[in-house]
């Protein structure tokens, strides 16, 4: 049976949750039915996804990497480049389905995509993201007219939202999925795991994973915890992620003095051994197109509390506690020293696996290829 050829378009592969989302797709799908390519705008940065995608052997073009470094200074012509180069690689592969994410859309409006089947996920919040008239929702917004790509979005409430905004019935919902084999509650993890973070069983282990901006409110975060230590000295907060604003975190981390109580880790690949090692997961975020994260917590079984930015899609926890962000540090300080663990849903966590998740894609690129013919 000839293989459906299928390009995931993106801007780099960086360690943020719709990068983990597309590394989680490629790897999964099958391969006995389905070739796969990942095609970056940018340049390679050896993040552990292109680490990952490689031991695998799923193929990876970077086209800031094709540029030559003299046309990389001018921007107009290193957008043109990189829209020939695109076109070249299109045209060579003659895949069957381009699926893109994010704000990678620009650039496809250029495309010659006659005959593919075209699909974009929306991984944020609708309200966040294209409440300016941005080139982004411009660019969606003609490739739906144009090109009839279809959207995908996280949940129901996603999905209303965007057929409302963008004026369209083409839109199919797609939760988001985690490898539960990866995520699940394991006690030697979790002991040999604090033991390498320098943690005693008597310590109190707050962790954050997510990237060092705006988005993921660590601003907030370490007020929470000044509270929280006040109450309880030995705890400490572990910080998995990177990012612009790593200096500023350091600076309001040193002005609270609270330098030898927090840990930070970088981005890292054990993210299911580190939840294991912690006693509350906290999120407290501005906004969420989903919470991937939030979704590995509850399955490992982490005592976990969010913001209401979260959707309710990505709960699946009756422990989960949902705080506004109008509330106090110190409210949120008691609330995560009074959670309970999320090891009630591992029924219904299931519907979440990567496994079920990429069936549906797997489905949803068929029937679509089944239509356009």
């Amino acid at each position: 049976m000839k293989k459906i050829k299928v390009i995931h378009f993106l801007g780099t592969l960086a360690m943020g949750g719709a990068e983990k989302l597309v590394v989680d797709y490629a790897l999964s799908l099958d391969k006995s039915r389905f070739n796969v390519w990942i095609i970056c705008k940018d340049s390679s940065s050896n993040t552990i996804n292109e680490v990952i995608l490689k031991e695998n052997n799923i193929k990876i073009i970077f086209l800031g990497d094709i540029i030559p470094k003299k046309l990389n200074k001018i921007k107009p012509i290193k957008v043109l480049f990189k829209i020939l180069l695109l076109n070249k690689i299109i045209k060579t592969i003659k895949p069957d389905v381009i699926h893109s994410h994010l704000s990678s859309t620009q650039m496809l409006i250029f495309t010659n995509c006659k005959k593919i089947k075209m699909f974009h996920t929306i991984h944020s919040e609708i309200k966040a993201f294209f409440n300016k008239n941005n080139l982004y929702k411009w660019s969606l917004k003609y490739l739906i007219k144009y090109k009839n790509i279809t959207l995908i979005t996280l949940h129901q409430r996603m999905a209303e939202e965007a057929k409302k905004l963008f004026n369209t019935k083409n839109c199919i919902v797609l939760r988001n999925g985690i490898d539960l084999n990866k995520f699940k509650t394991d006690i030697g993890i979790r002991k040999s795991k604090r033991q390498e973070l320098g943690i005693t069983e008597k310590d109190f282990l707050v962790g954050h994973i997510g990237r060092f901006g705006k988005t993921k409110n660590h601003k907030f975060l370490l007020k929470v915890f000044y509270e929280l230590n006040k109450i309880q000295p030995n705890s400490k907060l572990l910080l998995i992620g990177a990012g612009p604003l790593e200096n500023d975190i350091n600076n309001r981390i040193q002005k609270l003095e609270l330098e030898n109580s927090v840990i930070q880790l970088g981005n890292r690949a054990d993210i299911g051994e580190l939840l294991n090692a912690m006693d509350a997961f906290v999120l407290p975020s501005l906004y969420e197109g989903f919470g991937l994260v939030v979704l590995e917590a509850q399955a490992v079984g982490v005592r976990t509390i969010v913001s209401d930015a979260v959707p309710e899609d990505a709960i699946v926890s009756k422990n989960v506690i949902k705080l506004s962000l109008e509330d106090s540090p110190k409210k949120w300080a008691k609330y995560i020293l009074e959670a309970k663990p999320t090891t009630d849903c591992k029924e219904k966590i299931k519907k979440y696996d990567m496994k079920v998740i990429v069936k549906e894609l797997e489905k949803i690129y068929i029937k679509n290829l089944k239509k356009e013919k």
